[in-house]
């Protein structure tokens, strides 16, 4: 009748029946009953509970779980460990002169003692040094890959704790973020002289780790960082981990260092920290450890020291690690309904508990001597975690349990249902309750709003030691519950009681017995969950029968999860990742109802990551304030923490999905009352980002048209090396990155259409006061790249823009002409441009509660120059061919016409027979068809035609004509370096838009015959 038996014996009091037994003590409440540890052994009739001496094993704490593995500053676990130290290496603050390890070696030559003042001996008697294993090692799972440049810092963690490839180059600071509690790394690679800062209270999980020389580690914040590295370590020559220089003590408190491999420090390194290694380990020449060390095989360099931190040590939160490994007792409990019948054996349950509560048992080996003697088969036990004695005494009386000699030390705890005594009341007759199936005493677990099953109630006496029916047939007995666990009834056992007591309730049933004295109880239904003490009386015979205590659990038919929005559980709908949404676990009956005296034993969630289904990386879930959960592909469960539920639910209004895709989500509780209860899953999604953010990757740049200028009217473009760069990245309504959104879950297209209709230009420079500018070109058509891998961003690229600073506008009505000035261009991105197909868009917050446009300011790179192409008049003997001159010319600062002689540019190749240049007679005397046909070819120089460009033939005749350069066939200078040449307000090059005479363009007097006068001559004066 162990911990889960639920024997119920229930003492025959006799007045006039031969069968006069003791009445049992129920034992409802009152301290801890504490039995002895070390000594003290209770026995004989009486109750009560007896104190023991001993010292108390301590639970569970965050120092010194790992105080069998690290003994000492140098240890070695296994069988044949040696230690072996170099010339002059030693260990310093040593716990005496003696190792755990098989055997100690020592340089022949060296003249320092090995244990500071007296030389180490090896201890291999030593049996408490064990080996630490963490059991399968967590892997990242992701593909994402972090790189830092020379010199670059960056701190990674902020949305995701599972990284794929993670290097850094010379100089570079890598710092991760407090806000994850673990990460979990397939490759961190530090470069040469790099610093890595890392967070106390953290575990690193990491596959492959590399230390160049000189990499320092630094430990922020409080607590132990805890790096487990799944292959061998290497320190680079002079690495400084946990400690800031060369034999610089740190402290070995803040680092924990499991190494699945060798661990090798190069010469010079320093090391602050608690370390071990499943391989062997070696220290490098003149480096220093501060901390322990623990490892298969142990050798230091010349001139090499470990120095114990026994109290940092000790210090050390080793987290989980150790708790499998390393025995670490609070108490022993001794678990039992308090009475037994004298005969048949009664069964109790010894546990070996690791906390108060005994929610987790020791997985080494404990042994302890049960007293009094005698009852067991034998009084000293061995046994793993908890086992189960047969106790048999065949006197009725009571006798109080108590434990002596325990290894490992620890005080005795005794349950009796509700009640807490180490009393154990043996009976000649009684009730017991049974299993109706087994015909044993361990009674199966009921489910909540059933009627019981399996359940009876026997009733027996002592027949020259054989148990025999006491009762048959209908019988008038007394049951009677009350509620253990929660300690509070909020539902009512029937048919016992239909009303809600807090302590439970008691009524008389008629039961009845058949021949072999048992009665069922199948008529019992609890519309609740808990762990119930039932009870019994009943007068037989006159004689009074009395009840002892014993246990059943009733346990919920399901957990089940619901969301608050049909949105998130239906597949053609989307949810904002990051978003709140309302999440519910609910305890329920076989009926559906609520349980109100559900708590959870231990809930499990499983988050199966299923979209995308391969790459990417893990998101979480919050499923409270401060706890969460990480999705993986392959799913399974794994512990939650504590919850508060009530009357049967758990409701969290903050629950939240961090990442982009579809994940599966799965509960359970594992251990309610010892028992696993299944529930149902979900699947979430699809979560969309919640908004984009928006930077300039690469701020374009106006390339001048000729030079470091561009005329006005002319085409100006965007230089080809610099064009147009925005980067999109994807978020979640908390503002965190979402790196799923990416390859076929990016859903932001870009194309012509969305350009045409979304993108624009607007002049931002000074001009704006006199005219205005064109777009000629959006671009070439827009680039989209590094949409295809999982790091939630992508860039938008917009190359080969053109537009123009008119001169005048659409009607050719001219604008004032202006003195130079700087182009500047505001480039705009429409919303519709930046929104992709879930209606995801650019905000700056996801509360923004419209999509904005990105507009990249005030692009310059040229000087605007308002320009003409003129003509210079020229005369000459009617016997000599004559140039006349093209000058570019420009506005200056001064509102002067002068020369540009940055133009090299200007293509002013022109034929007369073209139509290019026109010959127009003046006067009288028609010289037009005598002068030939000039034309022009090439680039102006400085601003200059030659004198090979414009030459008219000699004609061999005195007279005038008129040269003009006729823009209608749209010659290149008419593009740009037209004006208003007639004075009309409008500049026009083309008939298509004014008649001959209102076109504008140069013209030159070519006069012939007209004295030149000699050139040594500088003055002439007429008389």
């Amino acid at each position: 009748m162990g911990r889960f038996s639920l024997l119920m014996l229930f003492l025959l009091t006799m007045v006039s029946s031969p069968y006069y037994v003791a009445a049992a003590s129920s034992g409802s409440g009152g301290s801890k009953a504490v039995g002895g540890s070390t000594g003290g052994s209770g026995g004989g009739a009486g109750g009560g509970s007896q104190p023991g001496g001993g010292t108390p094993g301590g639970g569970m704490s965050t120092g010194g779980q790992c105080s069998n593995v690290f003994p000492n500053a140098l240890s070695t676990y296994g069988d044949s460990g040696n230690i072996d130290f170099g010339y002059n290496s030693y260990v310093y603050h040593s716990s005496g002169n003696s190792l755990s390890t098989a055997s100690v070696t020592k340089n022949g030559g060296s003249t320092q003692p090995t244990c500071s003042t007296t030389d180490c001996i090896a201890n291999p008697g030593v049996t408490g040094v064990e080996s630490i294993d963490p059991g399968s090692f967590q892997i990242s799972g992701s593909s994402k890959d972090e790189s830092l440049a020379y010199q670059e810092a960056k701190t990674l963690g902020s949305s995701t704790n599972r990284y794929r490839n993670i290097s850094t180059n010379s100089d570079a600071t890598l710092t991760f973020s407090s806000k994850q509690t673990e990460y979990y790394i397939t490759s961190l690679s530090m470069g040469y002289r790099s610093t890595l800062y890392l967070q106390g209270g953290t575990t690193y999980w990491i596959e492959r780790l590399s230390f160049n020389s000189e990499v320092k580690v630094v430990i922020q914040g409080s607590g132990t960082a805890r790096i487990l590295v799944n292959n061998n370590l290497s320190i680079g020559s002079p690495g400084f981990i946990n400690s800031s220089g060369i034999n610089v003590e740190g402290d070995a408190s803040k680092l924990f260092l499991y190494v699945n491999g060798t661990f090798t420090t190069n010469n010079h390194a320093t090391v602050s920290a608690v370390i071990y290694c499943t391989g062997d380990a070696s220290i490098g020449s003149a480096s220093y450890v501060y901390g322990a060390l623990t490892a298969k095989n142990v050798s230091l360099g010349t001139d090499s020291t470990v120095t114990f931190q026994s109290s940092n040590v000790n210090s050390v939160d080793y987290g989980d690690l150790c708790s499998s490994s390393v025995s670490s007792i609070d108490h022993y409990q001794i678990e039992m309904d308090g009475v037994g019948l004298t005969c048949e054996s009664e069964d109790i349950v010894i546990r070996a508990c690791l906390d108060a509560d005994c929610s987790e048992e020791s997985t080494s080996v404990s042994t302890i001597t049960l007293s009094p003697s005698g009852l067991a088969e034998s009084d000293t036990i061995s046994f793993t975690g908890s086992t189960t004695v047969s106790l048999s005494h065949t006197t009725a009386e009571t006798v109080t349990l108590s434990l002596s000699d325990t290894d490992p030390v620890g005080e005795l705890e005794c349950v009796n249902g509700s009640a807490e005594t180490c009393d154990l009341t043996f009976a000649d007759a009684g009730f017991e309750f049974i299993n109706s199936s087994t015909g044993d005493s361990s009674l199966p677990d009921q489910l909540a709003e059933t009627y019981f099953s399996n359940v009876s109630l026997r009733a027996v006496y002592d027949n020259n030691g054989v148990c025999a029916a006491l009762l048959q047939g209908s019988q008038q007995v007394t049951l009677g519950y009350q509620c253990d666990s929660p300690s509070s009834c909020q539902s009512a056992l029937q048919p016992i009681s239909s009303a809600v007591k807090s302590n439970g309730a008691s009524k008389k049933l008629n039961l009845t017995f058949d021949s072999d004295g048992v009665a069922s109880l199948d008529s019992l239904y609890f519309p609740d969950a808990g762990q119930l003490t039932l009870y019994a009386s009943a007068t037989v015979d006159r004689a009074n029968i009395e009840s002892g205590n014993a246990s059943i659990n009733v346990v919920p038919a399901q957990i089940e999860l619901s969301v608050s929005s049909s949105a998130l559980t239906d597949s053609t709908s989307t949810w904002q990742a990051g978003d709140d949404f309302t999440l519910t676990v609910s305890a329920l009956g076989n009926n559906g109802g609520l349980l109100p005296n559900y708590q959870p034993g231990q809930l499990q969630w499983s988050l199966m990551r299923l979209l995308p289904s391969t790459d990417g990386v893990e998101g979480t879930l919050d499923y409270a304030s401060g706890d969460s959960v990480v999705s993986s592909l392959a799913g399974g469960f794994v512990d939650s923490a504590s919850l508060g539920f009530s009357d049967g639910e758990y409701v969290y209004a903050q629950a939240r999905y961090s990442e982009v895709g579809r994940v599966n989500l799965a509960v359970q509780d594992a251990n309610y009352l010892g028992a696993s209860i299944a529930g149902n899953d979900l699947t979430l999604g699809r979560f969309i980002p919640a908004y984009f953010s928006v930077e300039l990757q690469q701020t374009p740049q106006l390339l001048p048209a000729c030079g470091t200028f561009t005329y006005l009217d002319q085409p100006l473009s965007f230089d080809t090396s610099y064009p147009a760069k925005i980067s999109l990245t994807a978020k979640n309504a908390e503002g965190d990155i979402t790196y799923n959104y990416g390859n076929d879950f990016w859903n932001l297209s870009v194309s012509d259409a969305s350009m045409t209709a979304s993108l624009g230009y607007a002049d931002s420079s000074s001009y704006t006061s006199y005219g205005d500018a064109s777009v000629i070109s959006l671009g070439d058509s827009p680039q989209l790249s590094g949409d295809d891998d999982y790091d939630g961003s992508g860039v938008i690229t917009i190359a080969n823009a053109q537009f123009t600073y008119n001169k005048a506008d659409s009607a050719g009505t001219a604008y004032t002409p202006v003195v130079p000035f700087q182009a500047s261009v505001d480039m705009t991105f429409g919303a519709d441009m930046l929104t992709d197909s879930d209606g995801v868009c650019y905000k700056s917050t996801a509360t923004d509660t419209s999509c904005l446009n990105f507009v990249i300011s005030n692009i310059s790179g040229s000087v605007m120059r308002y320009g003409r192409l003129n003509l210079t008049s020229v005369y000459g003997p009617e016997s000599e061919s004559l140039w006349v001159p093209m000058t570019a010319e420009y506005l200056n600062s001064a509102g002067k016409w002068v020369t540009n002689g940055d133009d090299y540019c200007t293509d002013i190749s022109m034929t007369y027979a073209d139509g290019d240049v026109v010959l127009t007679a003046d006067g009288e005397t028609d010289l037009t068809a005598l002068v030939g046909s000039p034309s022009a070819a090439g680039m102006l120089s400085a601003g200059l035609s030659d004198s090979a460009d414009l030459v008219l033939s000699s004609p061999g005749a005195v007279g005038s004509l008129y040269l003009s350069l006729y823009p209608a066939s749209a010659p290149a200078w008419a593009e740009y370096l037209n004006i208003d040449w007639n004075g009309d307000g409008v500049i026009c090059s083309s008939l298509a838009f004014c008649s001959t005479d209102a076109l504008d363009y140069p013209s030159a007097q070519v006069t012939f015959g007209v004295y030149r006068g000699n050139d040594r001559i500088l003055h002439w004066r007429g008389l």
